[in-house]
């Protein structure tokens, strides 16, 4: 089609629109037509039509009368429409007028959607499939996520569901499909209107009616090339294509229910109340827009379909309307299409049965069900039930299962096969010990899928299956095919119940209703547990539950809040938690947890690693897309910093890949790039994610590193993420809970804690009714004797009672299937009240090797796996499978991952609760726990991937029973752990590595060297950790301890960082130069010019080699010189100190460093002298040369290169793009390079280089001229950069410029985050002599005076500021400072009478933009202009005035600078005003006017629109 006939089809369309006398139509009208066009204009490219002015005129104009006037024009103003346009025409109103008598009704009632979609179909534009940009009707949108009514949307959901079902379910081939996609499209296109004719459709109907009539015409298709044949589902006769057609009672009518609000711009507005949905517990209204009349008064509406994964509780309003829970195509094909039987030539598979065998079913059942019981009489759990776990075909007369041994083995080969039939509490979600009920879960999935040939949940990867059976609702086998017995369907719900609770509480049960329901016997079976199984719902807990829930509840609504909840031991706070669980899942929100554990056993952040783990195990076992969409997010994110992540969360590497290890730092620079590189990561997780709970158990066992980290996240994700604490209150480490609740308030975020208190006797008594039901009359006395033994502690009730079942005091009757039990006898017995000592005996009645094994789960510090305890003692190989049963049987263990994990080939355990575990190591005498750490600690130490932490945790308990060589490699291991505590910011567990080899080298004789690294990470351990003191007098120490020269410089390197760090700019100073004394360079203030004329005739001479060898100073070789390594590592770190300490050292250590790599060779500090050397190059008179500076910064980027070391890069880029590149290269560049030296410093965990490069970028948008406005939003995204790092001593950068910004534009003061004083920050700063943050601020205060035309004060100003001038050094506000500060001069001149000579200031500063200039004139040329057409002025040289202002307005023009092109016409218009030419004063005064505006420079344009007023 051209685009002429399909806009003048919808044209000639319109004009009966226009004959109703409806405004309501017609205003409509309007909003459909534009919508089409924009449709139409899309397409042009396809179609080969192009706009035409006139056609643009009308878009634009929107009128009706040129909507008529060129539908009835002769002129042929569009491509493509025939030559006899009138006959044309006509036709089109014929074939149009036709349709809309089938539509006059709707159309008057507002259902323009529908007749669009006609219309467009008859003139041919549908059949292309090309209307995924098309939204015909914006206002008739439903609001909300995931969910768009247009016909476009509808359309392309049809098409795809029609060709994934082919292809899934009937196995049609890819290019089957696609071949004859068009084919299908050009069918559903030529039967639209006949299938549409009398059968109007409502609103939100179109997803299902387009599927059902794209599937009928899909199929016509298929069964005529004879891919697909239909046969009648009872007589199996066969249906021919032509006869493939709607019902002739079918009404193509319903809606897909969407938990969303209907627009309220809609028209006309009619909402009706058809449903309720319960969620929550909260009735919430659905309503659906009516287009046509009430919905719920419409004869022909019948069904309303509701989504499987919106399938909620619904109770319908109006009992004409029938709820069909759709799940898939399938039931949409079922419902409407009952006696077709589809099969497929490709298909090979059984075809589906023509009907449901009850019988079969039942008595198949009954036998599985018996089979499953014999299993569970044997207090065995099958655990891994499946359909293919059944020994014969379902069409046998005898079927069974296979053994549970071989059920496991199949379940390992391949965890996936299993996730369809898993229970709830089997997912990862939950670490509970599993029971007999959760065989009667998955029997319940098999009876379902026996009945309906279905699972009850359809997913595409094992997440979804997972968040399936934790939350979603099944939908009850007599809702899909009403010919299955409600009994049935009733039996197989409840076998499918989320809580265990609410199943059968045996299959013995089970397989009695189905003899009942085969013999038609209504009796009632008597329901009882048949073993000790404990209930999953809490008793007693509905107001702690309500609490929890609410917070829940407050946190959707966008209030943020802290959950804390307190209880002593085994109390149920994590229980309480995990029933949140759900509401979780079905807000489609991640539910993570972690737990800290006693006793410092675990691995720094290990509540973090949980967290993390659980994170990479949800995402791999989603879809390849999903998990290619989060790899690709974390590596953009985290760059080469991704290996930070992978080195301490086990799994990362299985998401992200194998990773090359990361480089290693200094340690605070380690410190800092570990918590920005785990900030970085839960950025990508959370704001990539719907919401998320994080549970964090135990929170009175963290360490301070945790907390640090724990507190970077508080308040940060106020509407994302969702915290909640569990923390013990009988405690006395519970200070730990208190600093967090601290920094909880020091955030402003509120607190909710919710205290558990135990258990009343009433809930006591309800736990014990739901044990024993039916219940027997003295159940109230055992309550009474069970909570008086455990005070109301549900997890001293249960153990209790396992107590009494496994004496054999509490037995189940087969015979009256009733519990029994003799009060006197139990009162009798001697039960201790000290629930550690109860559990300590139970453990004695385990045999003796059993009670071994659970004495080494006790003392390792991670889940144990078989392979390991096997590895651990080999004695006991045999029966540790034996074990492992028995000890979960007996809930000491519990698995820690599901049997769906495909990320480990085993299993592993863990004791089901800490007090479990503190009872068993508790029980153990000394000299068997340090033998069994020995053991465990050989274990690890003979892994292939030896890891020295877990060597050391376990050795360190057994020193003095290890040989002399033990305990020196221990003291290694010791050494390697502290390290790698350290760079993870563990510095607790750091300290706890360190004091481990002082006490080994207090009973063997450690290396003497060795011992005096022990002592330098002691002290760095102690500067990191805030100990400034104690890390100087260890450093003392280290250097009275040792004689060796070069030892003792390192050690004054570490002090110059640690003065540093304080801002003890003049100790730091000393330190250095007597570091650098120790190596031989002697800088005493007397000999300085000495030293430094010496250095300087060695540079010169090496840059004569230039001459002949081009790349002299990039091709050097590695240093080998330790000394001079050494020497190289102090001076680039005295660099820092020099630049604040004084021009003479800072030019000396530049050129120390560059001759010492010259002369012997690299090191990774060498790119650092380098980039200083540039820096300075310029602006040394007799080595003056920018060009050669630039050189030097690019060798330094060569040099950098070679050793790759992200903070030596960053810093290198830093120099380049600060200090360096804007005297020779345009300086918009420098962008370029601090956004590299941002990079690499952050990957470098150098904070304050990261800071430096995030604020300077200001400078470069500031001098470039770039609206103030947006520059003001620019400042506050570096702001939070910096406070993002807490590295605000850089905040006089964005603070200042808002400053600025306020004052010169129409920013409110009010948004100017911190009040910053120019005299307060000079006092701050002189302080710590760093005079970068009083020059910045002094800079912006003379340009502001300059440009209010205070001159006098913008002089006094710039003279005050000459002392600090040092600490603008090389960057852009340099030349900024001394341009401002020549026409403030200048200006001053301009009062007086004329001046042939200028002062030497002026001439001074001429002379430097001079220079600049002839440096790089796109920089500098129209600063340099501007001061030359003032000093002109000044000496009343006005024709040579006059002729060069132009030539700096059209300098400034061509370089951007629209703030210099707004000065350069303000400052021609005064001279102008000074000749008395007004009217070309005014002229540059309008023009300076206009640049100043586009500035955003409002006191500018007040300021000059005045004086142009008061201009003749």
């Amino acid at each position: 089609m051209k685009l002429a006939e399909t806009f003048l089809n919808i044209a000639a369309d319109a004009t009966i629109y226009l004959e109703t006398e409806d405004p309501l139509v017609k205003d409509r009208l309007i909003h459909e037509l534009d919508k089409s066009f924009s449709l139409l204009y899309a397409l042009s490219s396809e179609i080969e039509a192009p706009y035409t002015k006139k056609y643009v005129d009308f878009v634009a104009d929107n009128h009706t009368q040129n909507l008529i006037a060129l539908l009835e024009s002769d002129e042929s103003c569009l491509q493509g429409v025939p030559d006899n346009i009138s006959k044309w025409q006509n036709q089109c109103l014929v074939k149009l007028s036709n349709t809309y008598r089938y539509w006059k009704e709707n159309i008057a009632q507002g259902q323009l959607r529908a007749y669009f979609v006609v219309a467009f179909n008859n003139v041919g534009l549908l059949s292309s499939l090309r209307m995924s940009s098309y939204n015909p009707l914006p206002y008739q949108r439903i609001q909300g996520s995931g969910y768009d009514t247009s016909i476009a949307r509808s359309l392309d959901d049809a098409r795809k569901i029609i060709k994934y079902y082919w292809q899934a379910k009937y196995k049609l081939p890819t290019s089957e499909v696609d071949k004859n996609l068009e084919a299908w499209a050009v069918e559903w296109g030529s039967s639209l209107l006949s299938q549409f004719k009398n059968r109007p459709v409502t609103g939100q109907s179109f997803s299902f009616t387009f599927t059902i009539f794209f599937f009928i015409s899909s199929l016509r298709k298929l069964c005529e090339q004879g891919v697909l044949e239909v046969y009648h589902h009872d007589s199996h006769q066969k249906i021919e294509p032509h006869c493939l057609n709607l019902p002739s009672n079918m009404v193509a009518s319903g809606a897909f229910i969407r938990d969303q609000i209907p627009d309220e711009s809609l028209t006309p507005k009619q909402y009706n109340n058809i449903a309720t949905k319960k969620i929550a517990h909260i009735q919430t209204k659905l309503e659906v827009i009516s287009q046509a009349n009430s919905v719920c008064h419409e004869p022909f509406i019948e069904y309303f379909l509701i989504p499987k994964d919106n399938y909620f509780d619904i109770e319908t309003q109006d009992e004409k309307i029938v709820i069909v829970p759709i799940e898939n195509l399938d039931d949409l094909i079922t419902k409407f299409f009952p006696n077709w039987l589809i099969r497929s030539k490709y298909q090979t598979s059984e075809q589906p049965k023509s009907h449901i065998n009850i019988e079969q079913f039942v008595q198949q059942g009954q036998q599985l069900a018996l089979q499953l019981s014999k299993i569970h009489r044997q207090n065995k759990i099958y655990k891994h039930l499946t359909l293919s776990c059944i020994t014969s075909t379902l069409g046998s007369s005898h079927v069974d299962w296979i053994p549970p041994t071989e059920a496991m083995s199949i379940a390992l080969v391949n965890p996936k096969s299993t996730m369809a039939y898993i229970a709830p509490e089997q997912t990862d979600y939950y670490n509970v010990n599993i029971d007999q009920r959760t065989d009667i879960y998955s029997l319940g999935v098999i009876f379902y899928q026996m009945l309906t040939t279905k699972l009850p949940f359809s997913a595409e990867n094992v997440y979804e299956f997972i968040v399936a059976h934790v939350s979603q609702k099944v939908i009850p086998p007599h809702d899909l095919f009403p010919q299955i017995p409600p009994a049935l369907s009733r039996m197989i719900m409840k076998m499918l119940a989320k809580n265990p609770d609410d199943r059968y509480k045996s299959v013995a049960q089970i397989a009695q209703l189905l003899v009942a329901y085969k013999n038609n016997d209504t009796l009632q079976v008597t329901d009882a547990y048949e073993n000790l199984v404990f209930p999953r719902k809490m008793y007693g807990r509905k107001s702690e539950y309500q609490q929890l829930q609410k917070s829940w509840q407050n946190f959707l609504d966008g209030n943020n809040e802290i959950v804390v909840v307190y209880g002593m031991p085994g109390i149920g706070k994590t229980d309480l938690v995990n029933s949140l669980l759900r509401d979780v899942l079905e807000q489609g929100c991640f539910f993570f947890t972690g737990k800290y554990r006693q006793n410092n056993k675990q691995p720094s952040y290990n509540a973090w690693i949980e967290i993390l783990q659980k994170f990479c195990r949800q995402v791999l076992s989603s879809s390849p897309q999903n998990v290619t969409k989060w790899r690709n997010m974390i590596m953009d994110a985290l760059g080469t910093n991704v290996s930070v992540v992978a080195e301490v969360v086990p799994d990362f590497d299985n998401l992200v890949g194998k990773q090359e290890p990361s480089s290693p730092l200094p340690p605070e620079e380690s410190r800092n790039r570990f918590y920005f590189v785990m900030e970085q990561l839960f950025d990508v997780i959370v704001t990539n994610s719907n919401k998320i709970t994080v549970f964090i158990d135990d929170i009175q066992w963290t360490d301070d590193a945790s907390l640090l980290l724990i507190s970077r996240f508080l308040g940060k994700y106020p509407q994302k993420l969702f915290f909640i604490f569990a923390s013990r209150n009988s405690e006395t480490s519970c200070q730990k809970t208190a600093h967090l609740q601290e920094l909880i308030a020091a955030k402003g975020i509120k607190i909710k804690k919710i205290f558990l208190s135990p258990l009343s006797l009433f809930a006591v008594e309800k736990i014990l009714t739901h044990l024993f039901s039916p219940t027997p009359n003295n159940i109230r006395l055992l309550s009474s004797f069970i909570f008086q033994k455990t005070m109301g502690n549900p997890l001293f009730v249960k153990q209790l009672l396992e107590v009494l079942y496994r004496e054999k005091l509490l037995y189940f009757e087969k015979e009256t299937r009733t519990w029994s039990w003799d009060l006197s006898i139990i009162e009798k017995l001697n039960f201790s009240n000290d629930i550690l000592d109860s559990l300590r005996k139970k453990t004695t009645s385990l045999p003796k090797e059993y009670q071994d094994l659970l004495q080494i789960c006790s003392c390792l510090r991670e889940n144990f796996s078989t392979k390991m305890l096997g590895g651990i003692i080999c004695k006991y190989q045999d029966c540790i499978t034996d074990f492992i049963n028995e000890a979960t049987q007996q809930h000491y263990i519990v698995a820690t991952q599901s049997q769906w994990n495909t990320l480990s080939t085993e299993h592993t355990y863990k004791f089901t609760h800490d007090l479990v575990h503190q009872s068993i190591h508790a029980s153990i005498d000394e000299k068997t726990k340090a033998q069994i750490h020995y053991d465990i600690g050989s274990y690890y130490f003979r892994q292939d991937d030896l890891s020295p932490s877990k060597v050391a945790v376990h050795w360190n308990h057994c020193i003095p029973q290890l040989k002399n060589e033990e305990k020196k490699q221990l003291a290694k291991f010791n050494f390697q752990a502290a390290i790698r505590a350290k760079n993870a910011a563990s510095y607790t567990k750091a300290f706890m590595y360190i004091q481990h080899i002082q006490k080994i080298a207090q009973q063997i004789k450690l290396e003497t060297k060795f011992m005096s690294q022990v002592s330098q990470q002691e002290a760095e351990l102690a500067y990191l950790s805030g100990n400034f003191r104690q890390a100087e007098k260890l450093f003392m120490q280290m250097i009275a301890n040792t004689k060796d020269k070069v030892e003792i410089a390192q050690i004054h390197a570490y002090l110059v960082v640690l003065y540093t760090h304080i801002g003890d700019w003049d100790q730091s100073f000393k330190v250095g130069k007597k570091g650098l004394s120790y190596l031989g360079i002697h800088w005493s203030s007397r000999s300085v010019l000495f030293t430094l004329c010496k250095e300087f005739f060695r540079i010169k001479r090496n840059l004569r080699k230039l001459k002949t060898t081009p790349d002299y100073f990039v091709n050097v070789c590695k240093l080998q010189d330790k000394e001079q390594e050494i020497a190289l590592q102090l001076l680039s770190i005295f660099m820092h100190t020099t630049y604040y300490g004084g021009k003479l050292y800072a030019f000396l250590t530049a050129l120390k460093m560059v001759n010492i790599t010259i002369e012997n060779g690299f090191t990774v500090d060498s790119p650092n002298g380098y980039a200083y050397f540039a820096m300075l190059l310029g602006h040394l008179k007799t080595l003056g040369s920018y060009t050669l500076g630039r050189d030097f910064m690019e060798w330094a980027i060569t040099l950098s290169q070679k050793y790759n070391n992200p903070l030596h890069t960053g810093r290198v880029y830093f120099t380049f793009g600060a200090v360096v590149n804007h005297w020779t290269r345009e300086f918009k560049l420098n962008l370029h390079y601090l956004q590299k030296a941002k990079k690499y410093s952050i990957q470098g965990g150098d904070l304050m280089f990261a800071s430096y490069a995030a604020v300077h970028p200001l400078q470069v948008y500031f001098f470039s001229g770039k609206n103030l406005q947006e520059l003001f939003e620019e400042t506050n995204i570096r702001q939070d950069f910096l406070e993002k790092v807490s590295f605000t001593s850089q905040e006089f950068f964005p603070i200042g410029l808002q400053k600025f910004i306020v004052e010169m534009s129409d920013v409110s003061p009010s948004r100017i985050r911190k009040n910053l004083t120019l005299n307060y920050y000079r006092n701050k700063q002189q302080k710590i002599k760093n005079t970068t943050g009083i020059i910045w601020l002094e800079t912006l205060e003379l340009k502001k005076l300059y440009l209010q035309n205070n001159y006098q004060e913008a002089v006094n100003v710039a003279t005050n500021s000459l002392p600090y001038i040092d600490g603008a050094f090389g960057q852009i506000m340099q030349p900024e400072y001394y341009y401002y500060f020549t026409l403030s001069l200048l200006a001053l001149y301009s009062q007086e009478k004329p001046r042939k000579r200028l002062n030497r200031r002026i001439k001074k500063n001429f002379a430097k933009l001079t220079t600049w200039k002839n440096n790089c004139s796109q920089n500098f040329e129209h600063k340099y202009l501007i001061v030359k057409c003032e000093i002109l002025r000044v000496q009343h040289n006005f024709v040579a005035a006059m002729k060069l202002y132009p030539q700096a307005i059209t300098i400034a023009k061509q370089n951007g600078f629209i703030h210099q092109q707004a000065l350069a016409n303000e400052l021609a218009a005064k001279l102008y005003i000074q000749l008395g030419i007004n009217d070309t004063a005014k002229m540059y005064m309008q023009q300076s006017i206009a640049c100043y505006e586009k500035w955003g420079c409002t006191m500018k344009v007040q300021q000059l629109s005045k004086l142009l007023d008061s201009v003749n």
